[in-house]
């Protein structure tokens, strides 16, 4: 589209730019979810701690790579099971449930 708009008016020298162009729907897909053993490979993999626990936190919890790095220790909650991730997409605030098997790797981790 931009493309045209510039052949229009810059090329072609036309004084404004007025002609409809009906643009294509575009498919909206959904990603190929990984089985559980395609994960435990990606995981077992990793053998740096450090990596193998931001992944299986960025896994288990469901998070964004931007709310991954800005988890800090007292966005930890061990009793509850709970991750508070703050500033999330759209400047949100949210809770998220920890698994048992990610808690148990981040007090390894500490």
């Amino acid at each position: 589209m931009n493309g045209i708009h510039f052949l229009y008016l810059q090329v072609l020298h036309w004084p404004h730019f007025d002609v409809p162009i009906t643009l294509p729907k575009c498919a909206q897909r959904i990603p190929e979810l990984l089985t559980r053993d395609e994960v435990a490979a990606i995981i077992a993999v990793v053998m740096n701690i450090k990596h193998r626990t931001l992944l299986l936190c960025c896994y288990g919890c469901g998070l964004r790579v931007s709310e991954l790095v800005a988890i800090k220790v007292r966005h930890l909650d061990g009793e509850r099971h709970l991750l508070r991730v703050e500033q999330g997409k759209g400047a949100k605030d949210r809770l998220v449930v920890m698994p048992d098997s990610l808690l148990m790797m981040l007090r390894h981790y500490w």
